[in-house]
């Protein structure tokens, strides 16, 4: 097993209240509705680095950990997003509300926010659709919001914060898939798939014969 925090590379967010500005170089992400102008707010993200997970790897779980600064306004006490996977290719340099991609759920269930700090959301859909894919195929995170004006919105670190210990990443957890490998033959002719102790302190290396040569030597 094996485990990795990988970091957003790039994100930004989309306002719907300013349909053609970009916000590629904020220190913080919004993701809500702004009560004050009924403006909707989502986030997108995109997480690179999955080419240093061991090849063959089966991604079991994947979290996206982010850091919210701020609820606001100050009179909301929770509120929830939900997690999708965007429908195509986007660019934080040019993502805007007018041209930003679709979604698709992900994940169930919402992401509830009750205050500053870090929040965990489940990601793992992302993170095995991602790794077994290429570039191409990253197209990213995106936060949305399907609540009331009242609920309002969160502002929480991007990649471009001035501290990067609260910077956004996603972690993602893996078995090792054994390799296949052909059947040896030993010098009395037996065929058997050879298992090593890999290293393993008092691991000795394991011979597993096939059914048939295993009736044959009695074992």
């Amino acid at each position: 097993m094996g485990s990795m925090d990988l970091p957003v590379a790039y994100d930004s967010w989309v306002d719907s209240q300013a349909p053609t500005l970009n916000k590629e170089s904020d220190a913080s992400l919004r993701t809500g509705v702004n009560p004050s102008n009924g403006a909707r707010l989502f986030s997108y993200l995109k997480v690179y680095g999955w080419g240093n997970i061991p090849q063959g790897a089966n991604i079991t779980s994947g979290y996206f950990h982010f850091r919210v600064l701020e609820l606001l306004p100050s009179t909301v006490s929770v509120t929830s997003f939900r997690l999708q996977m965007p429908s195509s290719v986007w660019s934080s340099t040019t993502i805007t509300w007018s041209n930003m991609p679709s979604g698709s759920y992900m994940e169930d269930g919402n992401i509830t926010v009750r205050g500053s700090g870090w929040h965990v959301a489940t990601a793992t859909h992302y993170a095995q659709e991602t790794y077994i894919g290429n570039s191409s195929t990253n197209i990213g995170l995106r936060m949305i919001t399907e609540t009331t004006p009242r609920d309002g919105f969160i502002r929480f670190a991007s990649i471009d914060h001035s501290n990067s210990a609260v910077r956004p990443f996603v972690r993602v957890s893996w078995n090792a898939i054994p390799p296949t490998h052909d059947p040896v033959e030993n010098r009395d002719g037996d065929r058997y798939f050879k298992i090593s102790g890999g290293g393993v302190d008092n691991a000795d290396d394991i011979q597993i014969f096939s059914p048939k040569e295993a009736l044959e030597r009695k074992l």
